[in-house]
């Protein structure tokens, strides 16, 4: 069984249960007395050994009382099974508690710093000398810990773990090489030389005056290679010597090779045991084969090797051994290969004349019959290589060896195979489709006879690592939200392709590479800027296809999902076999890739390039018989074939037929969940010239469109033109001002006054026009905008109103939410959710996809209000199933959030993150909704302060203030404020928390409705009467909370009977019997998670110990970690939130 306790001592010491909760102590000896037992766990100690340990001078009698009180105080932590007592020793059972320091010879141990950091214990003198003598004892295998450790990070190309050892290493022997070179390294990593050299200064100027020593070679020629660029010459060079400089190379960002970097680590220190090694790494165009390469290059460079890169060119394929020459000539300006036999250096001159300029005494080469010259050459280079490899590692990097003239890969080829025990290593890139058509590449990359040959494939990046390179190139932007999944559709898993079409966007948003290609589906633009490296690789592999493949290529591009059905291909004279053929060897030559027992693009930048390289004329015309072969199928009209055929008439500029099909597919495809290939369809159109009706017609619907999928910045632009139009019916009125009402609360761009303004303007012209469901969704509306406002006025209109339409339109989903949301509103949830299940089962919620999910997510809070777990997971999992079919970022990221804080109330930290930080990456860089970033940054900061990582915890509040502006948002301001107040009261900060609760009183004022957590804002009331007013009061006041949420808001409930047990310990010193079973409630329902915050804000205390008493030679000693703070100013992590 796992223990139930982890004790860290290599560092500031604390101990953690073994969910992350931190167990303090009263007194530092009683934490001593622990950290001496748990060391050597199952040895017995004599009562007297340690008496004398820890209290030396203290008189016998006192010194046992003190021992027997500690001893009881470890029982009642750790359970009494975990304490073995005898009449004369102690001993700690074994198992009972994991050391850190019983890690650190298998390299698993968390070091935070020396021995037991920081803590000391007055007049415990022996103490203090067994501290030192175990800090000595550990100290090497410390230090053999964070080495390995290092080394594992840099296995996988993780720098940030290299540097985070290499700095504990540092702290703790600023003197140790192996932690400078750690920080250099990782400096260098991110391309700060800079920093690096400061580090190698200030070690080198220490060194000097503690020792009188000097940095190694390795180290400073580490320096000098950051410093100038030039490698540190094995020999000095002789005064007329030219200085030669090698080339640095730059690692590059590495997301989601670490396996495939972590196998040529693997094999660089093979080589380094003088095993060498031929690596062939293969891939499509565009998958990272070059940086990764130079990733590696860049490792293997600063830890000594001599690197040689060659890039080989097409144009150059017919040119004998002129890779091998660049090679030769990088290893002689590197002055690498000085100790050759100066016969092969000779031979080497007939490649590369900087040979014979660098060494002036070698000989010149024998002249021999030319078809000996190439073994000559061979061998003389395989003697090259080995001397320079004895000197320091080689590392010969050939880029796309495909391209490389037979010569030198024949060389290279006998290279491989007798190369034997030196450190050198061949690293060889191709492109599969390429490297099949040659010879002599092809035999030597797949040359099963090569013992030291090993293949390394590389694949598209997963979707998880895809989206991670899109946010890490996209870091730092102020730009609104990236489209990260049109970047992932479009690039499929190619890292060239994400990097190129997310730094676009960047730059040029929806006018970017992104657009263009996305208008491959929508309308053709007259040119596309495809990158030139994606336009050659389709140029140099559409050379190689015939005019079938082509035809079959011409075609593939127009049909885009459709490629695999045969019988389009007609439409280009090829049969059923001609087709598969075709597509088939489109597949080989790279253009195609099998996905799921279909065919597709590798990416869509080829597939734009197909489409463009095309004449506009011949696009038409396929686009028009591809429409009217999809018209002529025998199946029913769906929307999705409406919208397929309504796009390729509108690209056929067949716009009267094009619109026809748009309106008759959109409004299925919006009941349905399908908004986003509605905007793009309807988009494309609206480019076209229309009439009034049938332009007015298409902007509503890409409004509702775009609102389907909270893009209410967008919404606004498309709808807002038609506001000021006075031919439009009443009902399109009515409908112009929703949209703009929606559209304003969603971006809150203005403020929530504003939203409830218009909000008020939209159920008025609904009501003029007679629209009963648009009247139950505006009023809905209303709701929500004035109670964010606290606009008390239209928030009366809004109840009124509704009252009116549930007498009128008892089965509209909308009028049965709003009766819920009210409920709820007024703390009474078990009436909130029959409302909200029958409006869930009402047929027109079915038909509306984002209300659905709307309506989903209120049950699912509902439920986690009442703490049933069950029923909250079971809703909030289809409201996020149904968010991410209809592409609805924003509501997906609420919903995440509320299974974030479900999670975390629970007592699952490890999961809320996992979900919170979902959620975040997709608010990260949206501005729109700024609630959803306040609600999900929260969240998170709950978890990481459940797991006792505080610094991120304050990390998330400092995000949300960079992101949220709160000016005029009156519900937002509130909530923010707060969580921010318990995340003060969190971090020890009580004036400031106080400060910030009397704002909250103060914008709140006598408002008990409706407010963002009412739970929260009750308890923190609470906490201000009982610390700065009369704790009377704030017993009184939990106590009239306490009555008002019983059995309506189970949540809610919770926090007041903490606050209410907190007040009765200001009064009384004790807690009410009760009061007491009361509190029983967190285990009964399974809060376990929310208990624990309680307990860290101080409202629930810690069980209580008997306390050591404190003798003239001895008072009770402070920590911050290790002891309770005056539980009047005690404080946790933010309380949980839940988003409606």
């Amino acid at each position: 069984m796992a223990p139930s306790f982890r004790l860290f001592t290599l560092g500031p010491p604390q101990l953690l249960t073994a969910t992350g909760e931190q167990v303090r102590f009263r007194t530092r000896k009683h934490f001593a007395l622990l950290a001496r037992l748990a060391l050597e766990a199952g040895h017995r100690f004599t009562r007297d050994y340690l008496m004398d340990l820890l209290w030396p001078d203290t008189p016998a009698r006192l010194g046992r009382h003190s021992l027997a009180q500690g001893i009881s105080v470890l029982k009642a932590k750790l359970g009494r099974d975990s304490v073995q007592i005898q009449k004369a020793t102690v001993a700690l059972a074994e198992g009972a508690v994991d050391v850190d320091a019983h890690h650190l010879d298998d390299s698993q141990a968390e070091i935070q710093g020396r021995f037991l950091d920081g803590f000391e214990v007055p007049r415990a003198r022996p103490f203090e000398d067994w501290k030192d003598q175990w800090a000595a004892k550990l100290q090497p295998r410390l230090r053999d810990c964070l080495v390995k450790q290092m080394d594992r990070g840099r296995r996988v190309g993780d720098y940030a773990t290299v540097e985070r050892h290499a700095q504990v290493l540092y702290d703790l022997d600023p003197l140790l090489e192996d932690a400078v070179r750690g920080l250099m390294e990782a400096r260098a990593w991110v391309g700060d030389r800079t920093d690096a050299l400061k580090i190698f200064g200030r070690y080198e100027e220490r060194l000097a005056e503690e020792l009188g020593a000097k940095p190694s070679a390795d180290l400073a020629r580490m320096a000098d290679l950051l410093r100038e660029g030039k490698r540190s010459p094995t020999r000095p060079p002789a005064p007329d010597e030219p200085l030669t400089m090698q080339r640095r190379f730059e690692p590059e960002m590495l997301i989601g090779r670490e396996r495939e970097f972590s196998v040529l680590r693997d094999a660089w220190l093979e080589v380094r045991q003088r095993q060498p090694r031929v690596m062939v790494i293969t891939g499509d165009p565009g998958l990272g084969k070059t940086t990764l390469t130079n990733t590696f290059a860049a490792s293997c460079q600063m830890e000594g090797a001599v690197v040689a890169r060659a890039q080989a060119y097409d144009a150059e394929r017919d040119l004998p051994f002129a890779v091998l020459a660049e090679l030769v000539k990088q290893l002689v300006q590197q002055r690498a290969i000085g100790g050759a036999d100066p016969e092969a250096l000779g031979e080497m001159t007939r490649i590369c004349a900087e040979v014979a300029q660098a060494y002036p005494g070698v000989p010149k080469p024998v002249e021999w019959a030319p078809e000996v010259v190439p073994l000559r050459l061979a061998d003389a280079f395989l003697k090259t290589v080995s001397a320079a490899a004895e000197e320091s590692p080689v590392v010969l990097v050939v880029d796309d060896l495909h391209a490389a003239d037979n010569a030198t890969a024949a060389i290279l080829h006998v290279l491989a195979r007798k190369l034997s025990g030196v450190r050198a290593m061949v690293l060889l890139t191709a492109r599969p489709a390429e490297l099949r058509v040659t010879v002599a590449p092809a035999a030597l990359a797949s040359d099963r006879m090569i013992e030291a040959l090993r293949q390394v494939e590389l694949d598209p990046l997963t979707p998880t690592e895809s989206g991670g390179l899109v946010l890490e190139l996209a870091r730092g932007d102020s730009r609104s939200a990236v489209p990260v999944d049109r970047i992932l559709r479009a690039s499929r898993g190619n890292p060239l392709a994400i990097e190129l079409l997310t730094k676009e966007w960047l730059a040029h948003g929806e006018q970017s590479l992104l657009g263009e290609i996305d208008s491959v589906d929508t309308e053709p633009a007259p040119t596309l800027g495809v990158p030139r490296a994606i336009a050659d690789v389709f140029k140099r592999n559409a050379s190689r296809i015939d005019s079938k493949a082509r035809a079959a290529l011409n075609l593939a591009a127009i049909l885009g999902r459709r490629l695999s059905e045969f019988g389009f291909y007609e439409l280009v004279g090829l049969s059923a076999g001609q087709a598969t053929e075709a597509l088939r060897s489109l597949r080989d030559e790279g253009f195609l890739r099998e996905s799921g027992g279909d065919l597709e693009f590798r990416n869509e930048l080829l597939r734009a390039q197909a489409y463009y390289t095309l004449p506009s004329r011949l696009r038409r015309q396929y686009h028009n018989q591809v429409a009217e072969r999809l018209v002529a199928l025998p199946s029913p009209a769906e929307w999705a074939l409406q919208l397929e055929m309504a796009g390729h008439f509108a690209r056929a500029q067949e716009v009267e037929r094009a619109t026809k099909y748009a309106l008759e597919g959109s409004e299925l495809a919006l009941s349905f969940g399908a908004p986003h290939e509605v905007e793009r369809t309807v988009r494309s159109i609206l480019n076209f010239k229309h009439d009034r009706q049938t332009a007015v017609k298409m902007r509503l619907i890409l409004g509702q469109a775009l609102l389907d999928q909270s893009k209410g910045l967008e919404a606004r632009s498309v709808v807002e033109p038609l506001a000021g139009d006075a031919e439009l019916t009443p009902r399109q009125q009515a409908q112009v001002a929703y949209h703009l009402a929606l559209a304003e609360r969603l971006s809150n761009a203005e403020g929530d006054l504003r939203a409830s303004t218009l909000s008020e303007l939209a159920v008025d012209l609904a009501s003029q026009a007679a629209d009963q469901q648009l009247t139950a969704k505006s009023v809905y509306l209303l709701i929500r905008s004035a109670n964010d406002a606290n606009d008390a006025p239209r928030m009366a209109r809004a109840e009124k109103e509704l009252s009116l339409l549930a007498a009128q339109e008892p089965d509209d989903p909308s009028v049965r939410f709003s009766l819920g949301y009210c409920h709820a509103a007024n703390c009474d949830v078990p009436r909130a959710i029959p409302e909200i299940e029958r409006a869930l089962a009402l047929p027109r919620a079915l038909k509306d996809p984002s209300l659905r999910v709307t309506i989903l997510n209120g049950l699912g809070t509902c439920k986690h209000w009442l703490c049933d777990w069950t029923g909250s997971t079971a809703a909030l999992t289809q409201a996020l199933h149904l968010a991410n079919r209809i592409g609805d970022d924003k509501q997906k990221s609420v919903v995440l959030g509320n299974m974030s804080s479900g999670s975390a109330v629970r007592g699952q930290p490890e999961e809320a993150i996992r979900w919170a930080e979902e959620a975040t990456g997709l608010v990260r860089y949206s501005t729109e909704n700024p609630f959803s970033n306040l609600i999900v940054y929260s969240n998170l900061a709950d978890a990481f302060m459940l797991l006792g990582r505080r610094v991120e915890a304050e990390a998330c509040f400092e995000e949300v203030k960079r992101r949220v502006d709160l000016a005029g948002k009156w519900y937002l301001h509130v909530a923010f404020l707060m969580e921010s107040s318990c995340l003060a009261l969190s971090l020890g900060n009580v004036q400031l928390a106080l400060r910030q609760i009397a704002l909250v009183e103060e914008m709140v004022r006598e408002r008990k409705v409706g407010l963002p957590n009412r739970g929260v804002y009750e308890k923190l009331r609470v906490y201000r009467l009982g610390t700065v007013d009369d704790p009377r009061r704030a017993l009184a006041a939990a106590t009239n909370a306490a009555d008002e949420f019983r059995g309506r808001n189970s949540i809610f409930y919770l926090d007041a009977i903490a606050s209410k047990s907190w007040a009765e310990q200001l009064c009384f010193d004790t807690v009410s019997q009760e009061t007491s079973q009361e509190l029983a409630l967190f285990d009964a329902l399974g809060a376990g998670g929310k208990k624990r915050l309680l307990t860290l804000q101080g409202f629930l205390r810690a069980e209580r110990q008997p306390c050591e008493p404190a003798t003239s030679r001895e008072l009770p000693q402070t920590d911050v970690n290790l002891c309770q703070v005056d539980e009047t100013s005690k404080a946790g992590g933010p309380t949980h939130r839940h988003t409606a």
